[in-house]
């Protein structure tokens, strides 16, 4: 067997999910990140509502 296969798929999350779940991680609030990277909250607000 090889041991170097690829991992499998285990769930399906769209970006805006992980965008999200990453950020609350992390112990921001979408202010704080928007503060952080420059994104207007609107447009982050956005990608995490795809």
């Amino acid at each position: 067997m090889d041991e170097n296969q690829l991992a499998k798929k285990t769930c399906d999350m769209s970006v805006g999910e992980s965008v999200k779940i990453i950020r609350e991680l992390q112990g921001l609030s979408q202010n704080e990140l928007v503060a952080l990277t420059g994104i207007p909250q609107s447009t982050l607000s956005a990608i995490e509502h795809d």
